[in-house]
């Protein structure tokens, strides 16, 4: 799979093409009829279970043969690598009421749950990493 993005001249008419919304992703649904949702550095702030229902909700706000990709630092079985995951994930242990630096198998559980299907992961500078997936 491969996305390309490009936004260079459009100064004067981004409107047209980007819209924002602003809300609660933990008390607020989401808005309908996207074909791509991006969850940059959002999950490792959240208890699992939050994560789950942010992304059932990401599920519901796409259309059929959306993608999600979350975008995180995402750990071996052992919590143990990327390196700067896990002493991000100690940050997120003292910060954050329940937040970490999630597993693959973790992440790829919540997509499942979700409905999510092929599910694959993208491997990034810094020991970030994509976990990509598809609505049938």
């Amino acid at each position: 799979m491969k996305i390309d993005g490009l936004f260079f001249g459009l100064r004067h008419r981004r409107d047209a093409y980007i819209k924002t919304y602003t809300g609660d992703y933990t008390k607020d649904d989401l808005p309908e009829g996207f074909d791509l949702v991006f969850l940059s550095a959002i999950i490792h702030s959240n208890p699992l279970e939050t994560n789950q229902q942010l992304i059932k909700k990401c599920f519901k706000a796409l259309n059929n043969k959306g993608q999600i990709i979350i975008q995180d630092w995402i750990m071996n079985d052992e919590r143990t690598e990327p390196t700067t995951g896990a002493i991000f994930a100690i940050n997120m242990l003292v910060g954050t009421d329940g937040g970490d630096c999630f597993t693959e198998q973790e992440v790829s559980d919540m997509l499942t749950t979700a409905g999510f299907k092929q599910i694959q992961r993208k491997e990034l500078d810094a020991g970030l990493s994509q976990i990509i997936a598809q609505k049938m």
